[in-house]
């Protein structure tokens, strides 16, 4: 990255508790591509921290051996591994028990010698991590606040609160990826910085143009128009509109890409969704992975995100967006504060003109492609790298001052 002044810091710390092994396919949060785009754009080590619950079992089990205790390189550029197995510091939160600061902190500070980092940044996205702040020899503390945790979880959202409280105090920088989150912290932080999703549209591209097709290609059900929704299938979809959609859209093919949440056959929209999965024009894949994902994507025309208006939804800004306009499919969506950020290149439709927006959508598709390939100009993740490293020299300036 060419500045006019030396950087204030020379690598990246990410504190995490998902299991992770740093290659791309297994990337499936902001906070993991984050990382990867910091190591490409400035040539610094990146260390990835990943607490890991003894009773954990890795989600890639023939890459199992890349989560063995300690310090490793990765097959991605610049990114290193630091594994620590250890209790679930989220849950460990939640039942007050003493966390293992002092070990993770040696250990953290050990790697950080290894890689030659002086001065790096520590990031963390569990506000229970917010424990580490001002322990491991940091530059900066920055928060990456990429969703509104507590309304996620109801049985430790008190738990929650209280580290978010507790450590807010402590941060350098808050990233906030929806303008919701951005207005709640504002008050309370010191720094706050809107860092909406965005997506590495090289590697897509890339996965797309080297994959000639996936096992279980439903080929000969098949119609186009084609529309994709990319993401799990939980409480935050809006079953409702969706089963609406589907009726109304009878010669449209929709399909589902993405797990089923655990609680689905036990939850309030268990009913509906049942009928959205037997509708004759729905097709459920399941999950798959980047390489499936991206060669799927190109075989629809059009990418939807029909989201509930809820606390948790009005907080987040879904990646599916961005990787939706990155192999040139127009996306559809309910109105949010983050897809609103995206009004000049997303049809906003609100639940009941879904349908009506879909067909508008389908009738111009040169049109929405076009205002698709737009939305990437300025939002790769090599972009929003580049937004916080101008953040964070802004702010050396105004200390120094």
């Amino acid at each position: 990255m060419q500045t006019a002044t030396p950087l204030s810091f020379d690598g990246l710390i990410v504190a995490e508790n998902y299991l992770w092994d740093g290659l791309p396919h297994t990337k499936n949060q902001s906070h993991h591509y984050f990382p990867a785009a910091w190591g490409s754009v400035t040539n610094q080590p990146v260390l990835l921290v990943n607490m890991i619950p003894p009773w954990q079992t890795p989600m890639h089990p023939k890459f199992a051996w890349r989560f063995r205790p300690g310090l490793h390189r990765t097959a991605s550029p610049h990114i290193h591994l630091l594994n620590i197995w250890q209790d679930d510091w989220r849950e460990g939160s939640h039942r007050g028990d003493a966390l293992p600061v002092a070990s993770t902190v040696q250990q953290i500070r050990a790697a950080a010698r290894a890689l030659h980092m002086a001065q790096p940044v520590l990031m963390v996205s569990e506000p229970a991590h917010g424990v580490l702040f001002g322990q491991c020899g940091e530059r900066w503390s920055v928060w990456f606040c990429s969703d509104d945790f507590a309304a996620s979880d109801i049985r430790r959202a008190q738990s929650i609160r209280q580290n978010e409280e507790k450590f807010l105090p402590y941060v350098d920088l808050v990233l906030a990826v929806s303008p919701t989150l951005a207005e709640k912290w504002r008050s309370q932080a010191k720094q706050v910085l809107l860092v909406p999703s965005a997506v590495d549209a090289e590697e897509l591209t890339r996965y797309a143009a080297h994959t000639t097709g996936v096992a279980g290609w439903p080929a000969d059900k098949i119609r186009h128009p084609c529309v994709v929704y990319l993401g799990s299938l939980n409480e935050r979809v809006d079953y409702d509109c969706l089963l609406q959609t589907i009726r109304q859209c009878a010669d449209v093919t929709f399909l589902f890409i993405g797990p089923m949440a655990l609680d689905a056959e036990s939850s309030p929209y268990a009913g509906t969704l049942a009928e959205v999965q037997s509708a004759p024009n729905s097709i459920y894949l399941g999950r798959r992975n980047r390489r499936e994902i991206s060669w799927i994507l190109t075989q629809c025309d059009a990418g939807i995100i029909p989201y509930l208006n809820n606390d948790f939804n009005r907080s987040c800004s879904p990646v599916k967006a961005y990787e939706y306009s990155a192999l040139g499919l127009p996306t559809i969506a309910t109105p949010l504060p983050a897809i609103e950020l995206m009004q000049e290149n997303v049809c906003i439709a609100k639940s009941s003109q879904f349908a009506q927006a879909l067909r508008h959508v389908m009738a111009d598709l040169p049109l929405w492609r076009t205002r698709a390939h737009a939305l990437l100009a300025s939002n790769t993740w090599q972009d929003r790298v580049l937004l916080v490293q101008r953040k964070l020299q802004s702010m050396l300036v105004i200390s120094e001052q």
